[in-house]
């Protein structure tokens, strides 16, 4: 990086507030009834954020676990009290089909699969 941004410098604001009406140029017609708000952070701040939105409070979620993100999601909604069903496959085989529809019948309160 040969500038350092930052919330402060006027250049920068100009540029997000760019960025700002252009991603909601892309929703077409009646995009003046949205904001779009750019949120700092890593990608599991990113995840955490989504967690907690989307899975209501008495939500139950199958995680497809192949590796370290999988792992952190299910801590996540744990951390955010929400019931996980975890499918851990260490980290390096992927879950197939087949482990998918193993999860909703014998879970069968399953909001949705993550």
């Amino acid at each position: 990086m040969l500038r350092d941004w930052g919330s402060w410098d006027g250049d920068f604001r100009a540029m997000t507030a760019e960025l700002r009406t252009r991603l909601l140029e892309m929703l077409g017609a009646g995009h003046e009834d949205f904001d779009c708000v750019p949120m700092q952070g890593s990608g599991t701040f990113a995840v955490e954020a989504m967690l907690g939105l989307l899975v209501p409070r008495n939500g139950k979620v199958l995680v497809l676990a192949n590796g370290a993100y999988g792992l952190r999601a299910a801590e996540t909604l744990r951390y955010l009290n929400r019931e996980v069903v975890l499918l851990d496959k260490g980290d390096y085989m992927p879950p197939r089909g087949a482990d998918f529809g193993r999860g909703p019948r014998h879970h069968p309160c399953l909001c949705r699969p993550l």
